[in-house]
């Protein structure tokens, strides 16, 4: 029965945003993203909001990817900072994340009501508790985790 539920933060008759790998109409959000990403200050949490359909959850998958595909570390023999947030489509981790295998990604949207028929109209407490072990535990790698979650807003 809950595979007939469809995912929560998916539009009828468009790909999902973690299956969605250009994204349009953002250029400024990701400029910043970056520079904040090449210079070191990057801040522990991004709130991205706006009207429904302008791509915040396409958005966020592709910041979360490109945290997790990207090393966490310079060194004398980095590579030169990134220019794009782009992660080619057959990266591992970009793989994992569109099938919902990345060990290092949390994520959190609406589940089921009490009924178990339908999608809950909030993100409920329950969901938002399990973040916690997440982040209790350490990266298996010792590199980046990350956290995605859609809300649904009125």
């Amino acid at each position: 029965m809950t595979e007939d539920i469809p995912e929560p933060d998916r539009i009828d008759g468009a790909p999902h945003p973690r299956e969605t790998a250009q994204l349009f109409g953002h250029p400024a959000a990701e400029a910043d993203f970056l520079a904040a990403f090449n210079t070191g200050r990057l801040h522990h949490a991004w709130m991205i909001s706006g009207q429904k359909g302008l791509g915040k959850a396409t958005l966020a998958w592709r910041l979360a990817r490109f945290l997790l595909a990207s090393p966490p570390e310079g060194g004398m023999f980095a590579p030169p900072p990134p220019q794009t947030l782009d992660i080619p489509e057959g990266d591992p981790v970009a793989r994992r994340i569109r099938a919902l295998a990345e060990p290092r990604l949390f994520l959190l949207r609406r589940g089921l009501n009490d009924k178990g028929n339908a999608l809950s109209q909030d993100i409920r407490v329950d969901e938002v508790r399990r973040m916690k072990s997440f982040f209790a535990l350490s990266a298996a790698d010792g590199g980046r985790r990350a956290r995605s979650s859609t809300a649904l807003t009125k």
